[in-house]
């Protein structure tokens, strides 16, 4: 029998390894805020597009533990752990252009940088208020997504402190 404390150590620590391999290579990138603190933090959006949440969740199904993300003229392009391109399909990344006709596609350069957030901080996000909408919004130094519309009574949480891609890429890159 296991002394009280040496199980209660073994427990701690498969717990911690769980949780840090569940959460994906780099864990969890994301911090949620409340609306003022986001608009305190990062100042108001210049550039917002509406996104159906229900989409976004499908296209989360889709990706391995991360999310990225860029605005791109007036667009959002939605990507998976690996940059392979989920949302916006007229968007390419460059390293691939050699197989599409380059005058129906819009082009990802594959240095061009992509906002990443834990796939898990975005379902948070939009768990948190139960919006079916979220918010792709360009800041003046940031990216964030905001879930939300206290328009129409809802409460707001806007997710921001994302990792950017390059450097911080799935493993092909």
């Amino acid at each position: 029998m296991l002394k009280p404390t040496l199980a209660k150590a073994i427990l701690l620590f498969t717990l911690s390894f769980v949780i840090i391999f569940s959460a994906g290579k780099y864990g969890l990138i994301g911090k949620i805020y409340t609306e003022e603190e986001g608009e305190k933090l990062y100042g108001p959006a210049f550039e917002t597009i509406e996104y159906d949440a229900v989409e976004l969740i499908s296209i989360l199904d889709k990706c391995e533990n991360y999310m990225m993300f860029t605005i791109k003229n007036g667009e959002v392009v939605i990507t998976d752990d690996y940059r392979k391109i989920l949302s916006n399909h007229k968007y390419q990344i460059a390293s691939i252009h050699g197989l599409i006709d380059i005058n129906d596609v819009g082009i990802i350069d594959d240095d061009e940088i992509l906002n990443v957030f834990s796939k898990e901080r975005v379902i948070e996000l939009i768990e948190s208020t139960g919006s079916k909408t979220v918010y792709f919004e360009n800041r003046e130094n940031v990216m964030t997504i905001r879930s939300g519309d206290d328009n129409i009574g809802e409460q707001v949480a806007v997710l921001e402190m994302a990792s950017l891609c390059p450097p911080w890429c799935g493993d092909p890159f």
